[in-house]
């Protein structure tokens, strides 16, 4: 039983895309963070 390469590189790309996502969701949340403490100041 043979895998489709593109289907292998379309899933590889999909999971970076959900990886970036979750990088800039934390990321996000952090500068959030971070300008409600300076707000607080």
């Amino acid at each position: 039983m043979s895998v489709d390469i593109t289907y292998i590189k379309s899933a590889i790309e999909t999971l970076d895309l959900i990886q970036q996502l979750f990088a800039n969701l934390r990321e996000t949340k952090a500068t959030k963070k971070l300008n409600d403490f300076l707000a607080q100041i």
